[in-house]
């Protein structure tokens, strides 16, 4: 018997990469870096959302101004790690970049308008969470005991209207 049990000192490990699969060698396990891997969502995380936010008030904006945003509101960022948000954001399509100052630098503009970002948000949480019923949804609204008066009576003129056929 080896190992700590034994007295006697477990042999070490040694991860490494190998054709992008993480090999843990002394057990052969193997396991791939895509099955690691998070997919990407079509809604924005929470991060992009706030970023998304910081875009609607304003674009173009250079990295360095939505980083400036980020913190005057709290969220303080590595300007690295806020580059590699707004790259994943423009992959997945949710920006749009134009180089600026005739470097490397981008602006960055919201190519997803509130609207449209809300409306998706919407429909996902009334299909994940209430499974397709808009009504249980509303009906979880109306019946949230953090809303206050003035939000519950903006929700039934907003039903109001809506039944009459005037959808804005």
């Amino acid at each position: 018997m080896s190992g700590p049990a034994s007295g006697q000192a477990s042999p070490p490990r040694s991860l490494f990469y190998k054709n992008r699969k993480r090999v843990d060698k002394p057990l052969g396990i193997s396991i791939s870096i895509e099955q690691m891997a998070r997919k990407k969502s079509k809604y924005p995380t929470e991060l992009e959302l706030e970023i998304l936010k910081i875009l609607w008030e304003g674009s173009p904006r250079a990295v360095r101004q939505v980083r400036e945003v980020m913190a005057e509101r709290g969220r303080k960022l590595a300007h690295t790690s806020l580059i590699t948000t707004l790259n994943v954001m423009y992959e997945k399509g949710f920006v749009s970049r134009e180089a600026a100052g005739g470097g490397r630098a981008y602006a960055f503009s919201p190519k997803l308008s509130r609207e449209q970002v809300s409306h998706g948000m919407v429909g996902d949480l009334v299909n994940r969470v209430f499974e397709g019923s808009a009504s249980a949804m509303m009906l979880s609204l109306l019946e949230n005991e953090q809303l206050d008066a003035e939000s519950h009576a903006d929700l039934r003129k907003a039903i109001e209207r809506y039944r009459k056929g005037d959808k804005k």
